[in-house]
Formats: structure tokens, C-alpha cells, sequence
């Protein structure tokens, strides 16, 4: 995502838990004060009553938002500090490094990270999985390119070298029969893809939500083919990591936080419920909002589907060698 702001913090208050619903307050509070007491120290539910959670302003945030939102975490004996990242790869870092306890990801950087040893790695919750819609192929409006074939030879941009932007699209162009080797992925922001198709800029880009739909109505790109199908049919993007000594070191407060964000999910099915913290969350207009397509919202990890993002990883040489997703789960309440 942008680099362009610093981190923003959210802290769960329950004297503005009523306040929390109005959009005014949250754009006046940075990330805004949502829910809950200030508790500290440690209790008879949990280790530590206060972690930091490392996030991103994307949609598989909603559900963490909303579990603050409504006081679960406070009922749990648990505040939950959420600090917006800049992107992927900061929220990992500040992880590893320990300014956060739990950080939402993708997986590919956090298998990455496990499968080159730069830390060990736990994912103690599951975030969201590719739904129809979510993460497209785009082309500029007044593209000529019709067919995913005519990409070779091309330039497409992909949020990052190493992402899971990077492995949809390499996954999908595979799947079509347009060998990797044959086209150019080049780095840029999700929220600089828009302009800079319709500037012709890139020839391609793979998009996700809200982008998709931010393109669509700008009238500056159109879908060229979705990328969850086939081998990325339903693949998990993102989901809580935690070091493994973390997760060691403090097992009521995990089982805690895991509670509350299980509670919040299931409710984020609802699209009733989840449409109304997008401007928030994705910063996105209402409009926008209304239109953009949700991923699936998961709780539990599932190692085997897991270990399908692991395995497009080797095959695409994200990986060195196969790494046994199934290893990184921690348990779950």
C-alpha cells in the first residue's frame, strides 16, 4: 500500500463505544477510538491485557475493526492497540522485530519469511480468501489486448516483487498458457495502479478491492480475467501472524484475542454488517463501499489450504525449497 502516511493507532475506549459508529469521529481520531476500558498490567483471563496489532487499511481488516467496535476483545479481558502499516512488508517487519505482537499479512510474506529462516513464525488466525472478483487482471480501458495470451511481452504491474499480487498473477498467466518468463512485472502501489493504466503507463496490472472497483467506475481500466480460478480457485491472501515465542510465552491472551476475532468474523459474513466500516477501514467513499466485492471471510487457518500457497510459492520460486505449512498453524480455541 501508499507509504504516505505514518502509522495510526486505535485503542478501545467504552466511553465512546456509542460514539464509535459515526464516520466524523473516526476521521477527526486518525484510526479513531472505538470500543472498551483502558485496562493494563495482566488479569486472571490473560498474560498481557494490552497488544499491539499491526494492520492495513484493506477490507480483510473489517472484521478486527468491528471486534474492537463492539467491546469483544474488552469482554475477553483484553485491549487490542491496532497501528495501521504502511504496507505488507513494514507490518512484518515491526513484527519480527517485536513492535507488534500480532500483524495481519498476506501469506506469502510470512511463509517467505519462515522458509528463509528470517524468524519463526506462527499464523494464529485466518483473514480473508480469493472470492470472485477480488483480484483481476486489468487492462487500460482502450486496451487492444483482448485475450490473456497478447499479455507476453507486456509490462504488468504487481504491489511488490515477492507478494501475493506477484503470485496470483504468475499463477494466472501459467494457468492461460503465457509462460512468466515472457512478460515484465514491474512494483507500484495498489491505490497508483488506476492512473497509471490510464496514463498507459502499464499495460496490465493485477488489482484487488477496493482498486477493482475504483477503476471500473473511473472508467480507466477493465477486467481482463480473474486470477482466483484454477490453481488460486478460493486461495487464502492473508491472515495473524505472531512469533512462535509470542504465541509460547502467552497462550490466554492469544486464545483471547483469537475469541474476539472469531466472534467479529462470522458476524463479517453479513455484508450489512461489514459494508458500513469499509470507508473507515479501506478509506474509500461510501460509493465505493456500496460496490466493492468482499473477499471470504475465514477464522480458523486450514493447513491444507494453507499449504496450496506454499506449494504455488516453490513452484514459482518464492521458495527454495518445500516448507510444511501446516507446521506455522498455532492452535485455535
Amino acid at each position: 500500500m501508499s507509504a504516505a502516511r505514518p502509522p495510526r493507532r486505535l485503542t478501545t475506549r467504552r466511553g465512546l463505544l456509542a460514539a464509535a459508529g459515526s464516520a466524523a469521529l473516526l476521521a477527526t481520531g486518525g484510526c479513531g477510538l472505538l470500543g472498551g476500558s483502558r485496562v493494563s498490567g495482566s488479569n486472571d483471563k490473560v498474560e498481557r491485557a494490552t497488544i499491539r496489532v499491526g494492520t492495513l487499511p484493506t477490507t480483510e481488516y473489517a472484521p478486527l475493526a468491528l471486534a474492537v467496535r463492539r467491546g469483544y476483545f474488552q469482554h475477553e479481558g483484553l485491549q487490542v492497540e491496532i497501528v495501521t502499516a504502511t504496507d505488507g512488508s513494514a507490518a512484518l517487519s515491526s513484527l519480527i522485530g517485536g513492535d507488534y505482537d500480532v500483524a495481519l499479512s498476506s501469506y506469502v510474506p510470512l511463509l517467505t519469511a519462515q522458509g528463509r529462516g528470517a524468524a519463526d513464525l506462527r499464523i494464529v488466525a485466518d483473514a480473508g480468501a480469493a472470492a470472485p472478483g477480488t483480484a483481476v487482471v486489468m487492462v487500460p480501458a482502450d486496451s487492444p489486448v483482448r485475450d490473456p495470451a497478447e499479455l507476453a511481452g507486456k509490462v504488468i504491474g504487481v504491489s511488490a516483487i515477492g507478494t501475493v499480487s506477484d503470485l496470483l498473477v504468475k499463477a494466472g498467466l501459467s494457468t492461460r498458457g503465457v509462460a512468466v518468463r515472457d512478460v515484465r512485472l514491474v512494483p507500484i502501489s495498489f491505490p497508483n495502479m488506476p492512473a497509471a493504466l490510464a496514463q498507459g503507463r502499464l499495460d496490465a496490472a493485477l488489482l484487488t478491492e477496493p482498486f477493482i472497483t475504483i477503476a471500473t467506475r473511473e472508467g480507466s481500466a477493465r477486467t481482463l480475467f480473474d486470477s482466483a480460478v484454477g490453481p488460486a480457485e478460493g486461495l487464502p491472501l492473508s491472515g495473524y501472524g505472531a512469533t512462535a515465542r509470542f504465541v509460547q510465552d502467552n497462550p490466554r491472551t492469544l486464545a483471547a484475542f483469537q475469541r474476539g476475532l472469531t466472534r467479529a468474523t462470522l458476524e463479517s459474513r453479513d455484508r450489512r454488517v461489514v459494508e458500513p466500516l469499509l470507508p473507515d477501514v479501506a478509506r474509500i467513499s461510501p460509493e465505493v463501499a456500496a460496490e466493492t466485492k468482499l473477499v471470504e471471510f475465514h477464522t480458523v487457518p486450514d493447513g491444507a489450504q494453507v499449504q496450496r500457497v506454499a506449494d504455488l510459492m516453490h513452484r514459482f520460486g518464492f521458495l527454495d525449497r518445500p516448507l510444511d505449512a501446516s507446521s506455522m498453524i498455532a492452535a485455535h480455541p
